[in-house]
């Protein structure tokens, strides 16, 4: 498992995201199922995560941890964990709107192929993005894609059985990203 301390571009990742603080059967079912849609799509995996717990940044005071960010570590690598991204949580990255944080932090740095994370997770400036904002972002990216896609093929006059077949693939990938979501949001 590599450690990064610092963004660094990585693309087609299949993302977990949240502080994680003692690594329990919740957390352990978000990272497994970025890991498991990781493994059978053939992409690697990535926890992104924060040095300290974003309550230190707002409230001047950082809880008591469940787990060291040593042992954190560790059992992070035993789920499987390819990268681990330990982000600074500080004032430019709590300024960033949910949309700016998705596009300039997610999109641009990782691409990802999926992201999981427990149903309690925000992102961008008072909380603004959440589980429903990370599925319709994701469905509305797919829809472009596939519409593209579909442009570019009937451009090259491809058979309209490739045709469905794009359109079959595309119906699997929206319903396994359904199924990742909804598996986060029941955590």
């Amino acid at each position: 498992m590599q450690i990064f301390t610092k963004l660094a571009k990585n693309t087609n990742l299949s993302l977990a995201l949240g502080y994680f603080d003692g690594v329990h059967l919740g957390h352990q079912k978000v990272i497994s199922t970025a890991v498991n849609y990781a493994h059978k799509n053939g992409n690697k995996s990535a926890v992104i995560t924060f040095k300290d717990h974003p309550c230190c940044f707002f409230k001047g005071v950082c809880p008591k941890y469940i787990l060291t960010r040593e042992d954190r570590l560790k059992h992070l690598e035993a789920l499987g964990v390819d990268y681990v991204y330990i982000l600074d949580f500080d004032a430019k990255l709590c300024l960033l709107s949910a949309d700016e944080y998705l596009k300039n932090i997610l999109i641009d740095n990782f691409s990802p192929k999926s992201i999981s994370t427990g149903f309690n997770h925000y992102f961008g400036s008072k909380k603004s993005g959440g589980v429903d904002l990370l599925s319709r972002l994701f469905t509305a990216m797919n829809i472009l894609k596939y519409r593209r896609r579909r442009l570019i093929m009937k451009q090259l006059a491809v058979p309209q059985s490739e045709l469905l077949l794009q359109k079959v693939k595309f119906k699997m990938q929206m319903k396994c990203w359904a199924i990742i979501l909804q598996l986060a949001v029941r955590l």
